[in-house]
């Protein structure tokens, strides 16, 4: 499964206009540039909660890696409210 289907999936689990995302592009750093990243956040505009991935220089796998963090702080937030 590619970071792209991973991300449709992902998506598939919040209603249209649900979530705002935010990308950040980060230059490459030191000597030898390398390639950059795309720090992505994820907002749930119900709840407030926010997401960031900016482990991976993709910014479909960052985004993929932001939506399930936002997942599992929505899962948790709904486990603790009585």
């Amino acid at each position: 499964m590619t970071n792209a289907e991973v991300l449709k999936r992902l998506e598939r689990c919040f209603d249209n206009g649900e979530v705002e995302t935010v990308v950040n592009f980060v230059p490459g750093s030191g000597l030898a540039v390398g390639p950059g990243s795309a720090e992505v956040k994820v907002i749930h505009r119900p709840s407030g909660l926010e997401a960031t991935g900016k482990e991976f220089t993709s910014q479909v796998a960052n985004k993929a890696s932001a939506l399930l963090r936002l997942l599992q702080k929505l899962h948790e937030s709904a486990a603790t409210t009585p």
